[in-house]
């Protein structure tokens, strides 16, 4: 028979070989020496086999080869035909099992803050090359560099030292074992910037904004920031009344990422306040009607009338304060009455005002 050398956990080659019998008290009984096994067709394998019954057997191929469970080493020996009493043996040729390869690496990825610390039976790390479902419990590492808290972010090209691949179901003497070192990477840790909410009068400046930090490490502050962040709404001196976003944007650093909270600005009714008379005189002073925070309601109707019922001024908003002149000439001194509906479903203010020159 041929040479049948294997790497361990992969069938070896088959050799084979043929036997026949005459007067048989019983089929031939096929037994391989250990770490081998044996068939009929070169497909299906087994520990041993019987061919034929009793009386006569033709001939028939027999092949042999080392199992894939058979552990490193060499192996030889005889293949036993018996049957009943009667025996012979078929000599095998020495072969051998050889180390499968097995590469074992430990990449690690971390978050900027964490800290790494070597380990004598660490269980991240990946075995390629394996056999028969077998398994690693656990590997000795050490780390060179990106492990400490204060390691910026980026890529320790080879940091990760592996080593002694231990317990489990495998067994090192069956592979040649390769530790090449591995990567640490360090990854930007998130820094949350939550906006608090705000609220002001109508007419008001807009408050100081202000936002709150959550998710510093190492004892870290803004001062670690490369661009300090911008907040921001949209609502103006002249924003009706209403609810405005603010937001937050543009903060960076090496070692963070940004998550950016909303905050909401409300502005508030202010009562209207609507004055009792005006000099429309030109000298600049009290020259127009004066209806402060009217602003702040776009779609109201303001009306003036005067002592005979007659409509002398109607607005839709109030964008730009009367005058005291009706197409385009001056109103006399004296009384009118006013109707102002702020809102569709508000009450009307009603009142009088005086126009003094």
């Amino acid at each position: 028979m041929s040479n049948v050398d294997a790497v361990y956990g992969t069938a070896g080659a088959s050799t084979s070989f043929t036997v026949s019998g005459t007067n048989l008290p019983a089929g031939i009984l096929v037994t391989p020496p250990a770490g081998y096994e044996v068939s009929t067709d070169g497909i299906t394998y087994s520990n041993n086999l019987t061919i034929g019954l009793p009386g006569k057997v033709l001939p028939a191929k027999v092949y042999v080869r080392l199992k894939l469970t058979t552990r490193v080493g060499k192996y030889s020996g005889n293949v036993v035909l018996s049957s009943g009493t009667a025996s012979a043996s078929v000599p095998t040729i020495l072969s051998a099992v050889t180390p499968a390869p097995l590469t074992i690496t430990a990449p690690i990825t971390k978050k900027y803050g964490e800290v790494l610390n070597d380990a004598g039976r660490s269980t991240e790390f990946t075995a390629i090359g394996l056999k028969n479902n077998e398994t690693i419990e656990g590997i000795t590492i050490h780390y060179s560099a990106g492990a400490a808290s204060n390691d910026p972010v980026g890529t320790y090209k080879g940091a990760v030292i592996t080593s002694a691949a231990a317990r489990g179901t495998f067994s090192s003497a069956n592979y040649a074992i390769s530790y090449p070192p591995s990567d640490v990477t360090v990854e930007a840790v998130p820094l949350t910037l939550t906006a608090d909410d705000k609220e002001r009068n109508y007419g008001e400046a807009n408050p100081v904004l202000t936002f709150k930090y959550s998710g510093f490490v190492n004892g870290e502050s803004p001062a670690q920031l490369t661009s300090l962040p911008v907040i921001s709404t949209t609502a103006v001196l002249t924003s009706p009344v209403g609810q405005y976003p603010i937001t937050i944007s543009g903060a960076a650093a090496l070692n963070y990422t940004f998550n950016y909270v909303p905050a909401t600005l409300t502005i508030k009714s202010t009562p209207v306040t609507i004055a009792s008379a005006f000099t429309p005189n030109g000298d600049g002073i009290n020259d127009r009607w004066d209806i402060k925070y009217i602003g702040q309601f776009p779609n109201c109707t303001v009306e003036v009338m005067n002592r005979y019922g007659y409509k002398v001024f109607n607005s839709v908003g109030y964008p730009i304060a009367w005058d005291g002149r009706s197409s385009g000439a001056n109103l006399p001194v004296g009384t009118y009455y006013y109707i102002i509906k702020l809102t569709s479903e508000s009450k009307p203010l009603t009142g009088y005002l005086a126009i003094i020159r």
